[in-house]
């Protein structure tokens, strides 16, 4: 079976070669399950507060890191949506108006 010029088989077989399945599957495949090592300094009063919300401490600062950096985005995306309306609020006012006006019950 080849993905994208590299023969699985031979990967199967132990002829493995990381860069070409980098290749194969894209950086992000290869790195995304990867965990790194870090040190964070916290107040120990946060420490307390998280040890007794979640006794995984790695689990709960990368569900809190992956929920903030979500929030961020979201508020990223409907800025811009917010941006794009204001651009064409009045030709979507106009638009709705006409609907509204085609809408009403005859007198």
């Amino acid at each position: 079976m080849k993905v994208r010029g590299v023969l699985l088989s031979k990967w199967r077989l132990g002829a493995f070669n990381a860069q070409r399945i980098r290749n194969a599957f894209g950086p992000e495949w290869y790195f995304s399950g990867m965990r790194v090592k870090t040190s964070v300094t916290l107040p120990s009063s946060l420490l307390k507060e998280i040890d007794r919300q979640n006794n995984n401490r790695s689990a709960f600062l990368e569900h809190a890191a992956r929920f903030y950096l979500a929030q961020t985005a979201k508020k990223v995306r409907e800025s811009k949506d917010s941006a794009i309306l204001e651009k064409h609020s009045e030709r979507l006012n106009h638009e709705a108006e006409d609907v509204l006006d085609y809408q009403a019950l005859p007198e």
